[in-house]
């Protein structure tokens, strides 16, 4: 039987083990043995008779070098691969075999196959020996004699290889032309229908064609998946010298009714161009990420011809035509490659997006991901696949690539991860429109592994129970895929690592750490400080990190020493996960003397006065206690002298205030001493100076308290007072003791029975000196502007004089005094 041209493993039938490139070795000169078939590339030929004269080319595929002899130093002529010489050479004949079929044949794993005796071109008296019947694996192959009855050790199988797999899906593209792929000319279902070259569409299934392999003739077809009609050579090898397109037509593999053809004229091999010689670096071709080995494409018809793009075109609706060969392996118009694909069936749905919250952790660092569903209520077979990337870093900058595609279900690399759809594809009956993804693996992540992964799941659905119409045959598709990606973030076992008074600037606060085990990637934290009850003693504050300041004017109160204080916090993980959780300690003080004293003003001012010993690091806050989400405000240092210092403490009314004595003499270790004092019966006068001319307008508020009982109003109305910084914080009046720029917020007016005047626009801003004018004119006809005192008080308030004067330097000063009583 004569060998047709192909790719096959070939198979010593003394020893029955295979042909291959000594340790799959990619160099010039490399020895070639027998071992166990185990189906590696260094196990597989490919079989071509260039010149159509029976000598016949062998090339390995791994290397792309050919099957050569060379005289060794025992002066033997030993098997080796060489670097494919010139067709044109003097010595082409060492490269060149003569394959003879010896009438005998051999059964091999279950198949029956001819064995055929290979004589050296170059000395035909000569062939392909496995030395002294050797059987071993690595048992070394030479030349030794020959004749028309070979021994076994000297006769050979070819066993077909469909190394363009036989039931695979792939996208033919021609290497000339990137982004270019085969397809049938307007997707055309008709027989007849031209191929051509045209842009790549992932939704146009007539760009994808289906390999079924013919072990026969070691050919196969190329049928057009949308139509399931094969590519033929039009008009058949009588029209090969006028070079005939190549088109599509109907699936018959014998004599069409219409003469349109024989089975030969469908059939085609694909013959690897080595990556070596006068064909160095085209014999692989990158496209994206993945490599492809090139082949020509040759027709069955006529194994001198190959697909050819019409002309050499490289723009689209090119035909594609059958043309001779130009050199051994074609030109570049006659080189493609194979990229493994499948079906599309865009009429399919995308199923829903996975359900991400489906995995449990199993102790410290183990995550297992199992029990994964998505929404589906359309298909009852699918295929998915995954693909990881694992980060060795806690704050994920270390950007690491994605690993292989991987199949869920078998965990099979094959045809980036969907698999092979006979054992990778799972049947799932939907179960109120849900349906369970087939995956389960745990993932360690700690600190001396990977502190983060990223799983990335594609799902599709799939058909391969449908027949095209007007076929014989079955074929594959798949839907639309969609896309999640599960973040992997070990939950650390958090507490808190310190909790403690710390100075920052020339801010004071307390700061407090959390300690997270195994450590992991923080984007943002935002947290508080709770009492043992869980009520809040401070504001939310944030960081980016896990060490966090939460500043005394954020603060309701001062912790008591040896309080537990407990830290309710979330954080954002890097990776998006958001965990909670409290975390407490005991603060504790340092033994610091004040020796304070307290003193109440004598000039009815209703202040109070904190003295005590200085330190380097001396501050001194009050707790308006009772009022609503009042923070602690920090007191005036008044004066230092003689060792001792002074702070002007303004507390609330009527209430008992907690007063906070702090100091530290080296800015680290802080002593606390917490005083009460209380303030009874007071007036307000509020004064507000300008000065006019002055380019940056000088404006603050002072407050004198009297305890004495403030004369009754002429006038029954109530309004708040209400005093905040431009930058809106919030001020107990007290606080504009220190002559600081305030901003006076009007939220509203009250206007009396009485009022003889009519307000016909908005007050002015209260940041202009026209604001004061208007305040004092509508106070004196009945109209009052609303205000909230900071510590909650609701006052009476009325205007008691204005008085407009020159200062010691000749600049205008007003000056409003309002009374406000207490209801």
């Amino acid at each position: 039987m004569a060998l047709a041209e192909g790719a096959y493993r070939i198979i010593n039938v003394n020893a029955k083990k295979a042909l291959e490139v000594r340790n799959g070795e990619d160099k010039d000169g490399v020895n070639v043995q027998i071992w166990e078939d185990v189906g590696v590339d260094a196990q597989l030929w490919y079989v071509s008779d260039p010149d159509e004269d029976g000598n016949w080319l062998i090339a390995n595929s791994m290397s792309c070098r050919v099957l050569s002899s060379i005289k060794d130093s025992r002066n033997v002529n030993n098997a080796v691969q060489k670097d494919p010489l010139d067709a044109k050479s003097s010595s082409i004949n060492t490269q060149r075999w003569i394959i003879t079929d010896t009438g005998s044949t051999f059964t091999y794993k279950g198949s029956s196959y001819p064995t055929y005796r290979i004589n050296w071109a170059n000395n035909t008296s000569i062939g392909l020996d496995v030395e002294y019947f050797g059987t071993a694996n690595g048992s070394n192959v030479a030349l030794y004699g020959i004749g028309s009855n070979p021994s076994p050790n000297q006769q050979w199988i070819f066993v077909p290889v469909g190394y363009i797999k036989d039931g695979g899906f792939y996208k033919i593209s021609p290497v000339t032309v990137e982004g270019f792929v085969l397809a049938i000319a307007n997707s055309s279902k008709d027989s007849g229908a031209s191929c051509i070259i045209e842009k790549e569409d992932a939704n146009k299934d007539s760009q994808v064609f289906f390999v079924e392999f013919d072990e026969s003739t070691n050919a196969f077809y190329l049928a057009a998946s949308h139509s399931g009609r094969y590519l033929d050579v039009w008009g058949g090898a009588a029209a090969l010298p006028n070079h005939p397109y190549v088109k599509q037509y109907d699936h018959i593999k014998t004599v069409n009714a219409d003469g349109g053809g024989t089975a030969t004229n469908r059939l085609w091999f694909a013959v690897k161009v080595p990556n070596s010689g006068s064909y160095k670096g085209q014999g692989v071709v990158t496209r994206g990420d993945a490599s492809y080995p090139v082949y020509e494409v040759r027709t069955v018809a006529g194994t001198n011809y190959d697909m050819s793009i019409y002309k050499g075109g490289k723009t689209s609706d090119k035909n594609i035509y059958v043309h001779p060969r130009l050199g051994t392996y074609g030109n570049a118009a006659q080189h493609y490659i194979f990229i493994p694909t499948e079906g599309n069936d865009i009429n399919m749905h995308a199923p829903g997006a996975l359900d991400k919250t489906s995995f449990t952790r199993e102790g410290n660092g183990q995550i297992v991901v199992s029990g994964l569903s998505f929404q589906c209520n359309l298909y009852s077979k699918y295929q998915a696949r995954y693909r990881v990337k694992t980060y060795t870093k806690a704050d994920r900058s270390d950007n690491p690539s994605w690993s292989s595609w991987y199949n869920t279900k078998t965990g099979s690399k094959a045809r980036s991860g969907w698999g092979d759809a006979g054992q990778s594809t799972f049947d799932a009956e939907p179960v109120d429109g849900v349906v369970s993804l087939p995956f389960e693996k745990s993932y360690t992540l700690n600190s001396t592994n990977a502190f983060s992964k990223d799983i990335e799941f594609q799902i599709r659905g799939f058909r391969d129970d449908y027949s095209v119409e007007g076929t014989d045959g079955t074929y594959c598709a798949h839907g639309p895929s969609t896309s999640t990606v599960v973040k992997l973030t070990q939950t650390p076992r958090t507490s808190t690592k310190s909790i403690s008074v710390a100075r920052s600037g020339s801010n004071l606060g307390i700061a407090s750490s959390i300690e997270n085990n195994p450590p992991i990637g923080i984007s943002s934290i935002r947290a508080r400080l709770i009492d043992s009850d869980g009520v809040a003693i401070s504001e939310y504050v944030s960081s980016s990190s896990t060490s966090l300041s939460h500043p005394f004017d954020v603060m309701y109160r001062m912790p008591n020493d040896g309080e537990t204080i407990g830290l309710d916090f979330s954080m954002i993980t890097v990776d998006g996960n958001v965990v909670s959780d409290t975390a407490s300690q005991v603060i504790h003080y340092s033994e610091i003397t004040f020796n304070e004293t307290v003193t109440y003003a004598n000039d009815d001012s209703c202040r109070v006065f904190v003295e005590a010993d200085a330190h380097n690091y001396d501050y001194c806050y009050v707790a308006n206690n009772g009022v609503e989400s009042t923070q602690l405000v920090r007191c005036r240092l008044q004066s230092t002298q003689n060792g001792r210092k002074t702070f002007t403490v303004l507390p609330s009314l009527n209430r008992d205030c907690d007063v906070y004595l702090i100091g530290s003499d080296n800015g680290t270790s802080w002593g606390v001493k917490k005083l009460t004092c209380r303030v009874d019966s007071h007036l307000f006068i509020w004064n507000w100076t300008y000065k006019s001319g002055d380019a940056a307008e000088d404006e603050f508020t002072s407050l004198i308290i009297n305890t004495d009982n403030p004369p009754n109003q002429t006038r029954n109305y109530t309004t708040d007072l209400k005093f905040s910084t431009p930058s809106g914080r919030i001020h107990p009046v007290g606080f504009s003791m220190q002559n600081l720029t305030t901003d006076l917020s009007v939220s509203g007016v009250v206007v009396d029975d009485g009022a003889d005047y009519t307000l016909s626009m908005p007050l002015p801003n209260h940041s202009s000196m026209d604001h004061i004018r208007d305040l004092i004119m509508l106070s004196g006809r009945g109209i009052h502007p609303s205000y909230r005192t900071p510590y909650g008080d609701y006052n009476t308030v009325g205007i008691e004089s204005v008085n407009i004067s020159k200062d010691s330097v000749g600049l205008s000063k007003a000056e409003v005094k309002q009374r406000a009583v207490k209801d």
